[in-house]
């Protein structure tokens, strides 16, 4: 809950501008939730924790730090136009 106790916050984050091309660069410059993959036998919770904590240094192992609001489906960006790098 925001700090007044009445509303809802959201975490975003800038992705790194990529220096090279390959899978990493299609999320390159974009504005994301932190994420990243669950760890074998991760549920999909702990990995959310686990990915705050390295990408942002935010603790959600605690009980009661975040509710869980439900799920995005992932989307892909679109590819860039022929002949233009990304």
């Amino acid at each position: 809950a925001a700090a007044d106790g009445r509303g809802l916050e959201a975490l975003f984050i800038l992705r790194a501008a990529a220096r090279h091309r390959g899978a990493a660069a299609r999320w390159s410059g974009q504005v994301a939730f932190p994420g990243g993959h669950t760890e074998a036998g991760e549920s999909d919770h702990d990995a959310v924790a686990r990915e705050c904590l390295e990408e942002v240094g935010l603790r959600l192992q605690d009980e009661g730090a975040y509710r869980f609001l439900g799920s995005v489906r992932e989307r892909l960006p679109p590819p860039p136009p022929r002949g233009l790098a990304p």
